[in-house]
């Protein structure tokens, strides 16, 4: 019997993407450069924030100074508006549902900031049944699919190291 299952929060549970444009074309706009369609933004997700103000920078400049200003107003206007289009999959609440009331303990692990990856989780009405994972563990690890998450997860609702299941 499963203890525990992780979720990737964008593209998973939620979809994102709108808000995700609507910030670095924010930003864009701010710098001076020309915004992308939003249908632009499926091939600039993943890897991170930073990683997507590069990929929306390529065609204009790589410079390194840029792209951390571009995080800057992205962050900025993201954290404003990271629940203005994102919505929930159909099908998620009740999926969450069932999994709950088998007691199987939920988390999430995301490459977006533990601040928004709260926000938005708590705005989507899924607060009460995803079990976040700790700051502590979003700053230890570098990407999502590290073991460390995972790991993490799994002492939170004190699970075996060794449990094939987790």
């Amino acid at each position: 019997m499963y203890k525990l299952i992780i979720f990737d929060l964008d593209g998973t549970l939620i979809n994102s993407i709108d808000d995700l444009a609507d910030a670095v074309n924010y930003g864009l706009n701010e710098m001076g450069y020309e915004p992308h369609e939003t249908e632009c933004f499926k091939t600039f997700v993943g890897n991170g924030a930073v990683k997507l103000c590069e990929r929306a920078l390529k065609k204009y400049t790589s410079d390194t100074d840029q792209i951390k200003k571009l995080h800057e107003l992205f962050s900025v206007y993201y954290d404003a508006h990271c629940m203005d289009k994102t919505y929930a999959y159909d099908g998620i609440k009740e999926l969450l549902d069932k999994l709950k009331n088998k007691n199987i303990s939920l988390a999430v692990a995301s490459n977006k900031p533990h601040e928004f990856t709260k926000i938005i989780i708590e705005k989507s009405k899924h607060a009460s049944h995803v079990l976040l994972t700790a700051k502590k563990a979003r700053e230890a690890t570098r990407r999502k699919s590290d073991l460390d998450v995972i790991n993490f997860g799994g002492k939170l609702v004190d699970c075996k190291d060794k449990n094939p299941d987790v």
